[in-house]
């Protein structure tokens, strides 16, 4: 406990008068992974940490004291290093590191500094005290507040635009007439799959509204949003690093919610119609059993395989959006709950008034996530290949098979043991008492829905925290090279912070300010991923400027424009 209020309490003096854009901060000593960050972001260090396991400490004094006690600047919990180990040094001539261990030695660059010796550093420069593994990270040329305002256009700075990732998808020069004729087929299989789906909704609507009224059909439409505003605020959580663009998030709640539906109803009734064919239903417990097993195998396939295709085409299409885990998680809880809320505005306005408070409980309750959570695993399996997109291409295929078949897996199970219970209802067993069938029914159809939550969670959080050391590694040249300067970079490794500085830069300055600030923050993001897709093996664009060139620019656009609204 007193160590975690000890780094609080630092954190506190380093953040508390954040100024976002000047140089408050003269450095940062990062603590870097133990093996190289491109290859293993993400892993946390071995022996060397933090106080409060951070990854990054702020220089904010001319003299910062490095060691083991709780009393020093930067406290570093290695049994190898000295209480009091070292001091930095900044002045106008540069840096310089002191050891002042009685005994134990550091490195600079593997060249050894014994006790009582000093040397000169260069920002860059990698340190080695005790177990532990830090970078001096500063600019060339130190940073300054007196930034130089020229005159710009009103407007000049596009802060709700797309992003620079979809400008380059969108744009360049490879095929533009394939790009317009692909745009005219998405926008006619838009329209198409909107049209069906809404003549599909508004015959359910005509029929809520003759059996139940206005009542019903204001039902129908306000309860399912219940879900997919809980989604929202999932996406709004934990899209915290490179955030998606709202076309993207938009693109694949549409995919969900307009173009999936209509194959969807099409097979599964026709798959419907032919297992009816082979199979007697009405021919006691067995024939039921087996018509609602082949009744969830039909839904389980052909509903996942429509909705994952919406992930697989926005991985091809626009590869560079779609990073990793996170990314095939979010996009895959979208276009499930586009999904649900059709189908579950069709279940409100057709089922019959004394089942309305069991589908309430059931889909918006319990299991207000369902579909998401089918397509999500499947869009962390597509996460994953791409994150891991330098490996042997059978380990790079088997992550998406094995997400699609856990989501197929648990939809046919999840639905079986509901079509089932709807059989046995039907087969009046007297043993078998209603609300003991309600009881097993929630058990064994929500226990492993829960159980695939859960995992999915876990897959979340440690992909945010890759996208956290893809950010810190990615962006360390950055700040070397002056394009992003210390403040900058420690905010932009924390989500938390960015928040933090994003809201009280809303608070204190406005809505534009605001966004200016998260197009900035988004566009340093967004520098890093690129670097990140690079260093994986991504090829070059097939234009003159490249998206690393057009972020640089922006990062130096936006912060002037920032800077001019913050005086």
């Amino acid at each position: 406990m007193g160590q975690a209020v000890g780094w609080q309490a630092k954190r506190r003096q380093h953040t508390s008068d954040d100024r976002t854009f000047a140089a408050a901060s003269l450095g940062v000593l990062r603590l870097l992974p133990s093996t190289a960050p491109s290859a293993e972001a993400g892993r946390r260090p071995g022996n060397g940490l933090f106080l409060g396991d951070a990854h990054v400490a702020a220089i904010t004094g001319d003299v910062t004291a490095i060691g083991r006690d709780l009393r020093n600047a930067v406290v570093l919990l290695d049994p190898a290093v000295s209480r009091e180990h070292a001091l930095l040094h900044h002045n106008e001539t540069g840096w310089r590191i002191e050891n002042i261990s009685s005994q134990q030695p550091l490195f600079v660059n593997e060249q050894e500094v014994l006790p009582g010796a000093e040397t000169m550093l260069a920002p860059g420069d990698m340190l080695r005290i005790g177990a532990s593994r830090l970078q001096l990270l500063a600019p060339m040329e130190a940073p300054t507040s007196d930034l130089p305002l020229p005159a710009m256009e009103s407007g000049s700075i596009p802060v709700l635009s797309p992003g620079v990732t979809l400008q380059f998808a969108l744009g360049g020069k490879r095929h533009p007439r394939l790009r317009w004729l692909l745009l005219v087929i998405a926008l006619a299989l838009l329209a198409a799959s909107g049209l069906a789906t809404f003549g599909t909704a508004a015959l359910a609507g005509r029929d809520a509204l003759a059996n139940g009224g206005l009542v019903r059909v204001l039902a129908a439409l306000t309860i399912p949003l219940i879900p997919a505003l809980g989604v929202t605020l999932l996406i709004a959580l934990f899209d915290r690093y490179e955030r998606e663009p709202w076309l993207t998030l938009s693109g694949a709640f549409i995919w969900g919610a307009l173009i999936a539906i209509p194959p969807t109803l099409l097979l599964e009734r026709a798959l419907s119609s032919m297992l009816l064919l082979h199979l007697n239903a009405s021919a006691g417990p067995s024939g039921a059993f087996a018509f609602a097993g082949g009744q969830a195998i039909i839904a389980g396939v052909i509903e996942e395989a429509v909705k994952g295709a919406g992930l697989v085409l926005l991985l091809l299409a626009l590869r560079d959006e779609f990073d990793n885990v996170t990314d095939g998680i979010l996009y895959g809880l979208l276009i499930g709950a586009g999904f649900a809320i059709v189908e579950n505005f069709v279940y409100f306005a057709l089922s019959p008034n004394n089942e309305l408070p069991f589908l309430v409980l059931a889909r918006i309750v319990l299991g207000w996530l369902s579909h998401s959570t089918f397509t999500a695993l499947f869009g962390a399996g597509l996460g994953y290949a791409r994150e891991c997109a330098t490996r042997p291409r059978r380990r790079w295929l088997l992550f998406p098979l094995l997400g699609l078949f856990a989501a197929i897996l648990l939809h046919t199970f999840f639905d079986f043991v509901v079509f089932g219970a709807t059989a046995l209802a039907g087969q009046n067993i007297p043993a078998l008492s209603p609300t003991l069938l309600t009881l097993c029914t929630l058990l064994l159809g929500y226990g492993p829905l829960f159980l695939a939550q859960a995992v999915l969670l876990r897959l979340l959080l440690a992909a945010l925290d890759r996208e956290a050391e893809t950010v810190r590694a990615y962006l360390s040249d950055e700040l070397l090279a002056g394009v992003v300067l210390p403040d900058e970079y420690l905010l932009l490794q924390d989500a938390r912070l960015r928040s933090a500085a994003e809201r009280r830069i809303f608070f204190d300055y406005g809505l534009r300010a605001y966004l200016t600030a998260r197009a900035f923050y988004q566009a340093a993001t967004g520098l890093a991923f690129r670097k990140w897709h690079v260093a994986q093996g991504d090829r070059r664009k097939n234009t003159p400027q490249q998206p690393e060139d057009v972020y640089r620019e922006r990062l130096a656009r936006l912060r002037l424009s920032l800077y001019r609204q913050m005086k």
